[in-house]
């Protein structure tokens, strides 16, 4: 007697990971579901404050543009990524930005998304400085 167990179909196996991976797609499609108004939300809140920094870059509002040339001036002075890029290290300033996207950026965003309020200030906030940078180079501060 053969005490092995019968090999499973291949098809059988298939079906088990293609019903898990349409479980996965219908459980993140409902999680969207659920939450799209306050994604919606925060989409409104970051274009809006991003119209508000180019209204008041536009209109030559002092605080705005004297912000935007800090900004501006410390990227260029001291951000490595910006430093390679003006050396002609494209490469290499694509991967220090794409790390410093990742580390400095997108992973503390995601933390500071689990809380309730922070993500309407931090979106507010990107908008504006967006706003605010969008124009550079087009209007001189006074």
């Amino acid at each position: 007697m053969n005490s092995t167990p019968a090999a499973i179909p291949d098809r059988c196996v298939q079906a088990d990971k293609t019903s898990s991976m349409t479980n996965l797609f219908k459980s993140v499609l409902l999680s969207i579901r659920h939450c799209i108004k306050w994604i919606f939300t925060i989409f409104v809140i970051y274009c809006l404050s991003c119209l508000t920094g180019i209204i008041m870059v536009r209109s030559k509002n002092k605080f705005a543009s004297s912000y935007r040339d800090k900004i501006v001036g410390n990227a260029i002075t001291n951000d490595n990524a910006s430093i390679n890029y003006n050396k002609g290290n494209r490469f290499k300033a694509a991967i220090i930005d794409f790390s410093e996207n990742l580390f400095i950026s997108a992973i503390p965003q995601t933390f500071m998304g689990l809380s309730v309020i922070f993500p309407f200030f931090t979106s507010a906030y990107q908008g504006w400085i967006g706003g605010i940078v969008l124009l550079t180079g087009h209007i001189k501060a006074d």
